[in-house]
């Protein structure tokens, strides 16, 4: 099929654009009465590491034969754009339903993990085993938003110092890592249920690789765009812990280490859009929000309850 790929990346600009998303494009390629999934990396600085990361690590899981990731056919570095199998489906709510769509692929991926090699797949992008890793990443966003200082508040940059030498020097990360394979993105955002077929899909692996299962419980409980009350929140830790036996201590530990680093991720994300020029209402809604991130990563948390709770603030 890959002499035919450059083809179907060709019919990119007469398709269907189906989502326009912060880091790419979908486009619905239809070529010899076949549909086709068209991702476009090409707004971002590092497009062909994230189209390459997530194709090979598709490629990979398609040896294990499962209908919940697509496959994928090729891509081109010139344009960054990859063609994959076209998976149908609606995005669900978040809702009880969801939380077992979730853990369904949490258990899946771990399942996989356990049958095969460390070098069988990559590590995730942002993977964390030790305290340095996510030091370095913490500090590496830092010096990349504080080039544009000027642009931040003066209130919130002090708060993000603060923080950042908080976090530097009184964390501690407890226990030992939990290592599984992770999608690194998990929410309703990246799944899609098909309801004719009864088939589950996640989507988006431009992050995924081996990382620490704590990490990815705590990641999936902080990500902006999942919208958690008390009750979800619960239900998703208690399936979590029967997939992975989580250290609590380790799992609270990342709190305020994941909260600074979403704080980044969401200061970086404002800092795009004024590049952009969007509209100032969405500018300001991201601002608070990183800055709500950044405040929390320097709260005492000491249940998982607490988590949740301060999860469920928007």
């Amino acid at each position: 099929m890959n002499f035919e790929v450059d083809k179907i990346l060709e019919l990119t600009n007469k398709s269907n654009l189906i989502k326009h998303g912060g880091n790419s494009k979908i486009h619905k390629v239809k070529f010899k009465s076949r549909y086709f999934c068209v991702k476009d990396y090409s707004q971002r600085a590092d497009s062909n590491y994230r189209m390459q990361k997530e194709f090979n690590s598709l490629a990979k899981l398609s040896a294990h034969k499962s209908s919940i990731f697509a496959l994928p056919f090729g891509y081109s570095e010139k344009s960054s754009k990859a063609a994959y199998e076209w998976l149908n489906g609606t995005t669900p709510k978040m809702d009880s339903e969801c939380i077992n769509y979730m853990c369904l692929i949490i258990k899946k991926l771990n399942s996989i993990a356990q049958s095969s090699q460390n070098s069988d797949f990559e590590k995730a992008t942002d993977f964390i085993f030790k305290k340095i890793d996510v030091i370095e990443q913490l500090q590496k966003r830092f010096s990349s938003v504080s080039l544009s200082n000027l642009k931040i508040p003066t209130n919130i940059q002090k708060d993000l110092e603060s923080a950042l030498n908080f976090v530097c020097t009184e964390s501690e990360l407890r226990g030992e890592p939990l290592i599984t394979l992770s999608v690194s993105d998990l929410g309703p955002h990246n799944l899609l249920w098909d309801k004719e077929l009864s088939e589950l899909h996640c989507v988006d692996l431009e992050f995924f690789g081996w990382d620490d299962a704590h990490k990815l419980c705590m990641d999936t409980l902080l990500h902006p765009k999942n919208e958690w009350n008390l009750e979800l929140g619960l239900q998703f830790v208690s399936k979590f812990k029967l997939i992975h036996q989580i250290d609590t201590n380790r799992l609270l530990d990342f709190w305020g280490l994941l909260n600074l680093k979403w704080g980044l991720i969401v200061l970086s994300k404002y800092l795009r859009e004024q590049d952009f020029q969007i509209q100032s209402n969405e500018q300001i809604g991201t601002l608070e929000l990183a800055h709500r991130y950044i405040l929390r990563s320097v709260k005492t948390i000491s249940t998982i309850e607490d988590i949740i709770e301060q999860s469920s603030i928007t």
